[in-house]
């Protein structure tokens, strides 16, 4: 049922950067990371939801956000503009906000939030969890106390050449992604919570195997 929750975002949304770049009054000027960590701007109407970029490791990888109103956004950005010495007017401001930050199909955020559940800016596809459509799965995790902080490492990629995808599927085969993701769903219907965040990073082991060579401890 969750799923269908992700319906508007799904198709076509990717993560975007709040960096812009102008040319005003034969000066350039540009900035990024203005938007409040745990803010964004998106296309949504919900007020609050959870940004979701698969897989999906742990509760604390459900991002809670506040989504920015036209005018909240616009104050924020000529506030920004201001410190950095380019006085635009509100109706430029307005401007700069529709031509570069909203833009269809995006959710634009700090790069710090993006980090925390290994997002960045390739055109990651990501979802949401829209809190007026599915409001008590939303406040739990506003609620909740995070426990676990488990960023995406940015290891040596294993080269494989392009004519080896055979070999590549073939080594996909027995991959643990599966089975350990089915153990940490036992471990927290369990009760086992400090068990399943031990499984989170093999997990992730699990996920990173063919793109970066890692391997799972089994044990």
């Amino acid at each position: 049922m969750a799923a269908r929750g992700y319906e508007r975002l799904s198709q076509d949304s990717t993560l975007a950067d709040d960096g812009y770049l102008l040319l005003h009054n034969g000066e350039v000027f540009s900035g990024s990371d203005w938007i409040p960590q745990d803010q964004a701007i998106t296309p949504l109407r919900c007020r609050q939801g959870l940004l979701v970029r698969y897989p999906i490791r742990m509760k604390e990888d459900l991002l809670p956000f506040q989504n920015l109103s036209t005018e909240e956004a616009v104050s924020l950005l000529g506030t920004n503009l201001k410190n950095g010495g380019c006085t635009l007017s509100e109706p430029q401001v307005l401007d700069l906000f529709d031509q570069q930050l909203r833009l269809k199909g995006s959710f634009t955020l700090h790069s710090e939030t993006a980090k925390r559940n290994g997002g960045d800016y390739d055109f990651d596809q990501v979802c949401v969890v829209e809190g007026d459509r599915f409001p008590r799965f939303v406040q739990d995790r506003f609620a909740y106390q995070e426990q676990k902080f488990n960023p995406k490492n940015k290891l040596q990629k294993k080269q494989s050449p392009w004519w080896n995808l055979p070999q590549v599927a073939m080594m996909a085969r027995g991959n643990r992604i599966g089975s350990i993701t089915d153990l940490k769903t036992s471990c927290l219907a369990a009760g086992k919570t400090d068990f399943a965040n031990q499984l989170v990073d093999q997990l992730q082991n699990a996920i990173d195997q063919l793109k970066w060579g890692t391997e799972p401890t089994r044990s």
